[in-house]
């Protein structure tokens, strides 16, 4: 092979090499960038190898070619090569910045969308662009036009309806509040945990250091009940507690489900933007916001709203404020930034409650009925008549 040919090989093999990784990077960038790090990171690598074995396989055929051919024949296959690679390299290229520049307008499409199994993200590329609360309304529409043809029974359009909202509901809309955690300290004895458990018909609960804000791990009963019955009585809770899994309370719930999948827990534990302890949020608490309430034989929950012959009602103050006003067909108009009825009536009153305190809206009246400490636990509602209606 004389020097000329050699130097448009090698230059073929460059601009070959070179186009891989710019095609490696394409694939990069129409990965959904919902899966985990780890996933991606793998999948990059496989391309890569993918890509770069091509290349060095074309750079064999020339090297076949030219074998087989004239010298001048190879000259020219080689020359044609290096041309076609240009070209490719040019279209890869202008896609790649394409992909990487609007990467999340594409990544949103109902193509990709199907092909990251996203069934609400590809009915979501062909609606109208909008906010993400118009969008959801849309949404709700087409099921509840399923729903009246017949289409979907009352169970399943519901279910459909909650499986919508996990693409712009957040933790912090399902979460157990803070003080209503139950979780104990790392020094505490087995015994003492074991008592918990049984006490409160948990199976998991978090274990923290000093304050409740310094969550260290999470301890099973099933862990537990092993060093029970081996007598093991002396063990540190510290190195039978499993990793906890911390998540922001903006985190949406459809991410939070895939999270808690691919790391095999049933618990995360919720983190304010300052890094304190929000929450927690469990695999049964993702379940019941698409099934309903999921009862078992330990289960000793109260209804969240009592009906009162009169047609008043007394309602835990954690209920969401969607639940009641679903319920009860009452209206508060809250704002986005109220999540529970409690904190509504915190809001409206601008001061810590008091038993006996009220709240009038337009035509509702809510009362503090008993506290715990500082905190709202229940209130009662009644409905009123506006003066307007009375008056006629």
């Amino acid at each position: 092979m004389d020097t000329d040919s050699s130097h448009l090989l090698i230059a073929g093999i460059i601009v070959a090499l070179f186009l891989g990784f710019v095609f490696t990077t394409f694939v990069h960038y129409i990965q959904p960038h919902t899966q985990p790090q780890g996933l991606k990171s793998k999948n990059y690598y496989i391309f890569s190898l993918i890509t770069i074995t091509l290349t060095f396989t074309l750079g064999l055929m020339v090297v076949v070619l030219y074998d087989s051919l004239s010298i001048v024949a190879t000259r020219v296959v080689v020359a044609g090569y290096i041309a076609f690679l240009g070209v490719l390299l040019l279209v890869s290229a202008s896609l790649s910045w394409l992909i990487s520049r609007y990467h999340k307008g594409i990544l949103s499409s109902g193509f990709l969308g199907f092909m990251n199994h996203k069934t609400p993200k590809l009915i979501k590329g062909g609606m109208r662009s909008g906010s993400p609360s118009d969008n959801l309304q849309e949404l709700e529409d087409r099921v509840m036009a399923a729903a009246s043809d017949g289409s979907v029974d009352d169970r399943d359009r519901e279910m459909l309806r909650s499986i919508l909202r996990l693409d712009f509901s957040t933790v912090r809309e399902i979460m157990v509040p803070s003080p209503d955690i139950i979780s104990i300290e790392v020094n505490s004895s087995l015994k003492d945990t074991a008592h918990l458990m049984g006490e409160y018909g948990h199976s998991r609960i978090p274990v923290y250091e000093g304050t409740k804000d310094s969550i260290v791990g999470i301890v099973h009963s099933r862990d537990l009940l092993s060093l029970l019955a081996d007598g093991s009585l002396d063990t540190d809770l510290r190195t039978i507690s499993r990793p906890a899994v911390f998540v922001p309370e903006t985190k949406k719930l459809d991410e939070l489900l895939q999270e808690l999948q691919e790391n095999a827990v049933q618990m995360a534990i919720v983190i304010d933007e300052y890094g304190g302890t929000e929450g927690i949020v469990t695999m049964e608490d993702m379940l019941e916001e698409i099934v309903g309430e999921i009862e078992d034989e330990s289960s000793a929950r109260e209804d969240p709203v009592l009906l009162l012959p009169n047609g008043s009602a007394v309602v835990d103050a954690g209920i969401s404020v969607d639940d009641f006003e679903e319920i009860l067909g009452i209206n508060i108009d809250s704002g986005p930034d109220i999540d529970t009825l409690g904190g509504y009536v915190y809001r409206e009153l601008g001061r810590m409650p008091y038993i006996g305190d009220l709240v009038n809206g337009t035509d509702f009246r809510i009362q503090v009925v008993s506290l715990i400490g500082h905190r709202l636990r229940k209130l009662r509602v009644d409905r009123v008549v506006s003066s307007a209606i009375s008056d006629t």
